[in-house]
């Protein structure tokens, strides 16, 4: 397997390395998005993290060096998987949960632990256009808290009307990168 490296941007580990794999369509999410999302999440020590599509495991690595826990990483590629788990360990990041399964089984078992996000950074390959599914199974399984951030990494703006049970609260945008910073409606 052959891998490139990227940096963790602030935290516990800043400056430190974590490896991505180069196969399998693995797209990591680029430094100054990672550090644009979670200045914008402000402080997130101690609250519960779900990586979606996690790839590499930049983003569920860079909330655990700001103190985010437990972290839970869901993944269905299997170099992805042994990146990811290598990552945890090289880092010695505790607290941390990787599921190697598609995602509507992985959302499946969480929920029957009756596990609850505050944030979740979902980031399906852009073709797929998963969105809105993934969307409607995290509330249909209970699995975000009363104030929880879901945020949607996608290749286009989406819109509001395409998620009927939540808001946008707000959007970055990094040229063909867009963040897309959703909460249930109340």
């Amino acid at each position: 397997m052959s891998k490139e490296t990227l940096r963790i941007i602030s935290g516990n580990y800043r400056h430190r390395r974590i490896d991505f794999p180069m196969e399998g369509g693995i797209r990591p999410t680029k430094d100054k998005v990672r550090e644009a999302l979670f200045s914008s999440l402000g402080n997130i020590n101690g609250k519960a993290f779900l990586d979606m599509y996690a790839g590499s495991g930049s983003i569920g690595l860079e909330a655990a060096s700001r103190g985010a826990a437990p972290i839970y990483f869901i993944d269905n590629n299997k170099a992805a998987i042994k990146c990811i788990k290598d990552n945890i360990s090289s880092l010695g990041v505790e607290n941390t949960n990787v599921i190697e399964s598609d995602v509507m089984t992985a959302l499946k078992r969480l929920s029957e632990s009756y596990i609850v996000f505050d944030y979740i950074y979902l980031d399906p390959p852009y073709k797929q256009e998963q969105y809105t599914c993934d969307l409607l199974l995290l509330n249909e399984y209970h699995l975000l808290s009363s104030d929880a951030i879901i945020v949607v990494e996608s290749d286009h703006p989406l819109s509001e009307a395409d998620f009927p049970l939540y808001e946008i609260i707000k959007r970055k945008n990094f040229g063909f990168i867009n963040l897309t910073y959703f909460q249930v409606k109340k």
